[in-house]
């Protein structure tokens, strides 16, 4: 299978009901995703923002069926925090994944 590519653009990050949705499927079925965040490099913009660029690396884990993590997605997360009143805030959020995006392409079908 090819891996397909990710480009998410999100004003504050991934709280659609889309994404909400497919969090619900994987606890339904077990999956346990976890995201390695290695390395950031910061950028500043001005005194009051910055570029964040964030690799990562997506793996997943059934329960119960299979424990081993099995790496499914890597790319990076492009961020632009700008400071605030409040303290420093995502202003956005860009997801950039290669790799695959069904539960089927890793454990076959499981519903």
């Amino acid at each position: 299978m090819v891996p397909k590519r990710l480009i998410l653009k999100s004003p504050v990050g991934m709280r659609s009901g889309r994404w909400i949705k497919r969090a619900g499927f994987f606890k339904e079925i077990g999956l346990v995703t976890k995201h390695f965040m290695p390395n950031s490099v910061i950028t500043p913009d001005s005194s009051n923002a910055v570029q964040v660029r964030t690799q990562a690396m997506i793996s997943w884990q059934m329960k119960g069926v299979d424990l081993e993590p099995r790496p499914v997605q890597a790319g990076y997360y492009q961020s632009e925090v700008v400071r605030t009143p409040d303290g420093w805030k995502f202003a956005s959020r860009d997801v950039l994944l290669n790799g695959l995006f069904k539960v089927k392409a890793v454990y076959g079908p499981v519903k």
